[in-house]
């Protein structure tokens, strides 16, 4: 039997026998998805012990990390984390302590050319935790939509040059001055009808963005509000300083076509509308 001791109290019960079977229980929480970007490329620079190795030293960093901001590891998914947490802003200062580590990772590890970075997504909502299984292998699972969600946030860590994505049900229950954060706008994603809000927290080594932080949300507002023109000028302000910002190159983007346009009524594009 396959099943967290974390993942017993939050079911309610003390140990393994007093679980059954198919016993399932509805909790409101922040999952989080991680994964090594870019790991089979990687991997391929490797031998096979070697991958073992890898993804066993970040681990061994990540796992203590989760436990500490009282969270709990549900599953390792091979070059992946899922994790649970109870608050959304334990689960962010999760996130980037996990984001710093791997940046020490890759300074402790200075003379290999196997530099990695992480994508984190979060999201917020009610969630199915039971067990799955049968009579001689029974596993604890999580089903709901918010676990999807979760997901679809840190896919989009690629799409968007960043390294931990919140959706709005996870952002608005946190302290935002507790945080370096900027808001990107909508996007469609797949398996959700509804547009999702996408926010991304910023960690103390993406110095470029930190340093156009205020500019950046700025621009989003004026952009929002469709006062392209200011819009523009911002983005290029932001570009200027920080030529790589995805974002911004899209954005800045979208904010001129909105100008060329001169429509009032109408509305911002999203910055994506696939995934």
């Amino acid at each position: 039997r396959f099943v967290p001791h974390d993942f017993l109290t939050l079911m309610g019960v003390r140990t393994l026998r007093d679980l059954s079977l198919g016993d399932c229980v509805l909790k409101r929480a922040t999952i989080m998805f991680s994964f090594i970007h870019n790991f089979q490329t990687l991997s391929e620079r490797m031998a096979p012990h070697q991958n073992f190795q890898f993804i066993n030293r970040y681990l061994s960093e990540a796992g203590p990390i989760i436990r500490q901001m009282h969270g709990f590891i549900d599953k390792f998914l091979g070059d992946g984390i899922m994790a649970i947490f109870g608050d959304p802003t334990d689960a962010t200062e999760a996130a980037l302590r996990l984001t710093e580590t791997v940046s020490r990772l890759n300074a402790d590890d200075a003379v290999s050319s196997l530099k990695f970075n992480i994508g984190i997504g979060l999201h917020t909502g009610d969630v199915m935790m039971g067990t799955i299984g049968e009579e001689k292998r029974m596993d604890s699972t999580i089903i709901s939509d918010t676990v999807n969600a979760s997901s679809r946030m840190e896919s989009l860590n690629k799409v968007y040059g960043s390294s931990i994505l919140l959706s709005r049900d996870t952002f608005v229950l946190l302290k935002p001055e507790g945080f370096c954060w900027r808001y990107l706008g909508e996007t469609t994603v797949k398996g959700k009808a509804v547009p999702m809000q996408v926010f991304e927290v910023i960690d103390g080594s993406q110095e470029k963005k930190l340093q156009t932080l205020d500019l950046f949300n700025l621009a989003v507002k004026k952009h929002e509000a469709m006062e392209f023109d200011e819009a523009v000028q911002l983005y290029k302000e932001v570009l200027e300083i920080n030529p790589e910002d995805v974002v911004a190159q899209r954005r800045v983007v979208l904010a001129a076509q909105g100008l060329l346009a001169d429509d009032s009524t109408q509305a911002v594009p999203y910055l994506i509308t696939k995934k």
